[in-house]
């Protein structure tokens, strides 16, 4: 009896595909774009709270470094 080829094997049946189909190319580039576009806007969500905290200490600390604390 001969045995059965497996898929990835040099005797498997079916054409071969290359390492560069389209499909094995795109779809990382797509994740990897989503990604960085989901990164970008994380941060820019994130900045207006940065700023705010920014002025309320540096609203505490006053123009000569004292901290101030509200009475």
């Amino acid at each position: 009896m001969r045995p059965v080829p497996v898929a990835g094997s040099p005797g498997r049946l079916g054409p071969r595909r290359s390492l560069g189909t389209p499909e094995t190319v795109v779809a990382p580039l797509v994740v990897m774009v989503l990604l960085v576009v989901t990164a970008i806007l994380a941060v820019v969500a994130v900045l207006p709270a940065v700023a705010v905290l920014v002025a309320v200490v540096a609203e505490m600390i006053g123009p000569l470094g004292v901290l101030r604390l509200p009475m």
